[in-house]
C-alpha cells in the first residue's frame, strides 16, 4: 500500500494564516520600539550637550551656540542619534540656550503614551532651570 506524504491544502492555508496574524501583531511592536531606542539616542546626545553646556558656561559669561565652542566637533554628526534625528542649538546667552532634536527620515512616526508625537525634544536651559519637551518622550 502506497502511503502519500506531505500536506494538505488547508494544511498549508492554516499555516500561513497563523503566521500572517503573528507577525501583524509582531511588525507594529517592533516598529514601536525601534522608534523608542532612536528616540532614546537622541535623549543622551542631548543630556550630553546640557552637560557639555553647563562646562562652558561655568568658565565663560554665556552658553555655547555651536558645536565647535563646546568642543564636541562633529559629535552632533557622528552620533548614533544623528542617524534620526537633527540636533540644533539655538538662542545661546548668558541666561539659557535651547538643546533641539528635530526627527526625520520616518522617526517623525514616534509617539508618546499620551498619544502625541515627540517631535521635536527641545530641552531649555533657562537660568538655571531646565526644562523638556514634550513631557511623555523624557
Amino acid at each position: 500500500m502506497n502511503a502519500q506524504r506531505g500536506f494538505t491544502l488547508i494544511e498549508i492555508l492554516v499555516v500561513v494564516a497563523i503566521v500572517a496574524i503573528l507577525a501583524a501583531i509582531a511588525i507594529p511592536s517592533f516598529r514601536a520600539q525601534a522608534l523608542k531606542a532612536r528616540r532614546a539616542d537622541a535623549v543622551d546626545l542631548l543630556a550630553e550637550l546640557q552637560l557639555e553646556e553647563a562646562r562652558y558656561r561655568a568658565d565663560n559669561p554665556t552658553y555655547a551656540g555651536t558645536a565647535l565652542l563646546l568642543g564636541i566637533g562633529n559629535r552632533l554628526t557622528t552620533h548614533a542619534a544623528a542617524a534620526h534625528y537633527t540636533i540644533t542649538i539655538a538662542g545661546a546667552s548668558a541666561t539659557g540656550v535651547t538643546l533641539t532634536a528635530t526627527a526625520r527620515t520616518g522617526q517623525d512616526q514616534d509617539r508618546n503614551p499620551e498619544g502625541g508625537y515627540c517631535t521635536p525634544l527641545v530641552l531649555t536651559i533657562n537660568g538655571g532651570s531646565v526644562s523638556k519637551s514634550p513631557a511623555g518622550c523624557w
